[in-house]
């Protein structure tokens, strides 16, 4: 995989233009020598008839052939690729050092639509770039503001360098500093159950960190959301016949369970704290990066601990680990019951929203999910989950 990045680095790489010019000089040339070699052949009057001399020529065309196809190659990737370049370079026009970026790499990984970039500036300044539709204006602003109060109370998350409109008023972008790193999903799978518990208990430390700032002011109370999000997902239950055994106790358990709503507070949050999106340092510390928020910018800082994936089962020390990071190591009853609550919402979601085709999942994936938090949470008769390692 290596091999193959450096070659396309040396065929696309502006810097690396002399070389490929001294390659293709040289290629010429042994082009050059084999016509003469074959044109010789006919003039020498060898037997074209003889197997060894029919196989030299064979193999002379097969060369020539093969040296005509890769420049051509090259001239085709060359031209898709500059074009490109331009297109990205129009794009970029209005970001603040665009003109001077010496090294811009598209990030293919994660499920948001925005356009990501690592960027390498001048100096060596490492940099992520996110561009979206100018229509989504309102709610990256909302998100790179969120962004700046976190960085500005010492949370570890990306610093704010740049925010506005490029690509001559038709996208919006922002530019933030590069958390080096490796996301917390990925390390895991190396970790023994004390390490996950440890980076986890940074990451409940890391939430805390982030939900101090409490919700503006006049925003709509957290009931009056949350009770319109269930029941949109039981409506949606309903009309589409999802009834069975399992899904008619989460629903009940909803209906029957959703008073503790009224009283719970709002702060800014996340909004999006997957386990991909907690950047483990070189120096051990736990990040956020992502703040792309697919709903506001603030809620019942609660909810954003319902962040197992759908179908499968989280990293219990982990999660325990969160939990405990949170409260000091004394988590409150009802945060457990609030816990319950939002993950039979989560799980009615799933449900629901997979049967739509929905997201990356699948069907069979939003019915497990299903199953798991009933099984997790003992029928909905238990608040506290099975995966939560108490003490």
């Amino acid at each position: 995989m290596k091999q193959i990045e450096r070659l396309r680095d040396w065929f696309l790489s502006e810097d690396k233009a002399y070389s490929r010019q001294a390659v293709y000089m040289l290629l010429v040339v042994i082009l050059a020598l084999l016509f003469y070699l074959f044109a010789d052949f006919g003039a020498a009057g060898y037997d074209h008839n003889d197997p060894s001399v029919m196989f030299f020529v064979i193999c002379m065309v097969l060369v020539a052939v093969f040296l005509v196809i890769l420049f051509i190659s090259h001239l085709i990737i060359f031209t898709v690729h500059k074009k490109r370049k331009k297109r990205q370079n129009t794009i970029m026009n209005g970001i603040p050092g665009g003109e001077g970026f010496a090294k811009i790499e598209p990030i293919k990984k994660g499920q948001s639509p925005d356009a990501k970039y690592y960027i390498e500036a001048a100096g060596g300044c490492k940099l992520l770039l996110r561009m979206t539709d100018i229509k989504e204006f309102e709610r990256k602003q909302g998100e790179y503001n969120m962004l700046k109060r976190a960085h500005k109370l010492g949370v570890l998350v990306p610093e704010p360098v740049a925010f506005g409109l490029c690509g001559e008023g038709k996208h919006v972008y922002s530019l933030v500093g590069w958390i080096e790193g490796e996301d917390a999903e990925t390390a895991m799978a190396r970790m023994d159950e004390e390490e996950q518990y440890h980076f986890g208990h940074k990451a409940g430390q890391l939430f805390r960190g982030m939900h101090v700032l409490p919700a503006p002011e006049g925003v709509e109370p957290w009931a009056a959301r949350f009770r319109r999000k269930v029941q949109t997902r039981i409506d949606l239950y309903v009309k589409h016949e999802l009834f069975s055994e399992k899904g008619n106790r989460i629903v009940k358990y909803l209906r029957k369970n959703q008073d503790f709503l009224d009283g719970r507070p709002q702060t800014h949050w996340h909004g999006d704290m997957n386990v991909g999106n907690h950047i483990i340092t070189p120096e051990g510390e736990i990040g956020a990066i992502d703040f792309n928020h697919w709903n506001l910018d603030h809620g019942d800082p609660w909810w954003e601990f319902v962040i197992a994936p759908w179908g499968k089962e989280p990293p219990a020390h982990y999660f325990t680990g969160m939990i405990d990071g949170y409260f000091d190591d004394r988590p409150p009853c009802a945060f457990f019951e609030a816990l319950a609550y939002y993950y039979a919402c989560d799980a009615l979601s799933a449900l629901c929203y997979t049967f739509l085709g929905s997201g990356p999942h699948t069907p069979e994936e939003g019915r497990r999910h299903l199953r798991n938090v009933l099984r997790w949470f003992d029928d909905m008769n238990n608040v506290v989950p099975s995966w939560y390692l108490k003490k």
